[in-house]
């Protein structure tokens, strides 16, 4: 949920710069240099690691994400449900740690690790709705996770890991594969239907203007 309040965030909560686009040009685009920053504990658990024999429990209690560029572009849609594209481009470091089950055999590894500067691109569909207290976004469609690319020794450690144990596994199939998938950890996403409420304190009056005008809303919905 936090990465999605970040998506929010970076869509709504800033003025936007002079290369924001307006309703007459179709696509409302939101570009705000305010919000490319550094954020902190965005995503503590990531997707488990299931290869059968081999099972990898992810999570990452420390990290720094710093979000270098970003874009939000929403397109025309009808009775509020709008196809959305978040565009971001980040960098970071932080901790990743992994409880590892190899057979009955448990293992505990842990490393720092890099996040290499990276371009990521969410698909949505969202529908906005004017709320009395601001807009209320719900999520009708989004990806299944958000996947990262890192650097780490902790992919090759469990890799020698695995092999080593391979003996007792009775083959080095369930081993194949893992570095990769270490290496590119996945968080899921909120399901569909999720809906966060952005409020309207957020904006200046003709930030307000804009966005309703977008919509399609009636002048009279910016002075509720």
């Amino acid at each position: 949920m936090a990465l999605l309040a970040l998506l929010a965030a970076f869509a709504f909560q800033a003025p936007a710069t002079e290369s924001t686009t307006g309703p007459e040009d179709g696509v409302l685009v939101l570009e705000f240099p305010r919000y490319n920053t550094e954020y902190r504990g965005l995503v503590t658990d990531l997707e488990p690691i299931d290869r059968g024999a081999v099972k990898v429990e992810l999570s990452s209690p420390e990290h720094e994400l710093t979000v270098l560029g970003h874009r939000f572009s929403l397109w025309p849609g009808v009775e509020g449900l709008h196809d959305a594209r978040f565009e971001a481009t980040f960098s970071g470091h932080g901790e990743l740690v992994a409880k590892v089950h190899v057979g009955s055999i448990p293992a505990n590894l842990d490393d720092r690790v890099t996040i290499p500067e990276q371009t990521k691109i969410v698909d949505a569909v969202v529908r906005i709705a004017p709320d009395p207290e601001g807009y209320m976004v719900t999520a009708e469609e989004l990806p299944s996770h958000f996947q990262v690319t890192i650097e780490s020794e902790l992919a090759s450690s469990l890799v020698s890991l695995c092999g080593g144990f391979s003996f007792f596994l009775g083959s080095r199939a369930a081993c194949d594969g893992l570095e990769t998938l270490l290496q590119n950890p996945r968080m899921s996403m909120p399901p569909p239907g999720t809906d966060f409420l952005v409020h309207r304190d957020y904006f200046t009056d003709a930030e307000r203007a804009r966005i309703d005008a977008f919509l399609g809303l009636p002048a009279v919905a910016a002075a509720r």
